[in-house]
C-alpha cells in the first residue's frame, strides 16, 4: 500500500524489460533511489497506493508518469483525470499540494528556486470561489522581483483552472468542502463536481528575497 503509483503509455512488457538494476545495486534499491530523487525534485507527485484508495470522490489522485528514454525507465511529469501534466507544471502542482517546501519553478518569464514554502487554500461559503496563498523564500531567480510574484500567481491560476475544468480536484477541495455539509444528503444536493468545474481561483503570492 506504500508503493508509488505511476501511469504510462508504454507497453507493460517494455517497462518490465528495462527494469534491471544498475551495477552493484538491487533493483528495489535502484527504484527507491529513483523515486526518492524525483519526488524531492518535485517533478513527480508522491502519490502512494494507500493515498489513492482513501481519496474516494473527495479528491482526485495525481499519479507519476513513467516513460522510456534511451532504453531506461524515466519518471517525470504526472497524470490525472486523463490529462498528462508536464514536469514543469508538476513542480508547481506538488508545491500547491503541500508535497514539498522547495521547488525549482520553470515559468514563461524564467526560472526561480523557492524554499520554505507555505500554501493555504480557503473557500467562500458555497465553494464557488477559492483563494490560494503562497508564501516562500526565493533562493535564486532570473526573474525580476517585481515580476516574479505575478508570474507564479498567473501560472498557478492557469494550472488550477485547467485541472478544475477537467474534473481534477488535485488539492482536495471536495475533501475540505464535505466537512461543511451537515450530512451526506446535503453534500449530494450541492452537486460538488459541477460546482468545482466552475470554481473561480484567486492566487496571492508573497515571496521574500535574501537580503
Amino acid at each position: 500500500s506504500q508503493c508509488l503509483v505511476a501511469v504510462t503509455e508504454e507497453a507493460a512488457a517494455d517497462i518490465m524489460e528495462v527494469l534491471v538494476p544498475q551495477t552493484g545495486a538491487r533493483l528495489s534499491k535502484a527504484l527507491d533511489l529513483l523515486v526518492e530523487s524525483r519526488v524531492e525534485q518535485g517533478v513527480i507527485p508522491d502519490t502512494r497506493l494507500a493515498d489513492a484508495q482513501r481519496m474516494g470522490e473527495r479528491q482526485m489522485p495525481v499519479f507519476a508518469r513513467a516513460t522510456l528514454q534511451e532504453g531506461r525507465l524515466n519518471l517525470s511529469g504526472a497524470w490525472a483525470a486523463g490529462e498528462w501534466i508536464s514536469p514543469e507544471e508538476t513542480a508547481l502542482l506538488t508545491l500547491l499540494m503541500g508535497q514539498g517546501k522547495e521547488r525549482r519553478l520553470t515559468l514563461p518569464e524564467g526560472i526561480a528556486h523557492v524554499a520554505e514554502a507555505k500554501v493555504k487554500t480557503a473557500f467562500d461559503a458555497d465553494g464557488t470561489n477559492a483563494r490560494v496563498t503562497i508564501c516562500a523564500n526565493v533562493k535564486t531567480s532570473d526573474i525580476p522581483p517585481d515580476v516574479l510574484e505575478q508570474a507564479v500567481a498567473q501560472a498557478a491560476i492557469k494550472l488550477l483552472s485547467h485541472l478544475s475544468r477537467n474534473d481534477c480536484d488535485a488539492l482536495g477541495c471536495g475533501r475540505k468542502m464535505i466537512c461543511r455539509a451537515s450530512d451526506m444528503a446535503q453534500w449530494h444536493t450541492w452537486n460538488w463536481p459541477a460546482r468545482y468545474r466552475d470554481i473561480r481561483w484567486t492566487v496571492e503570492v508573497s515571496l521574500h528575497s535574501p537580503a
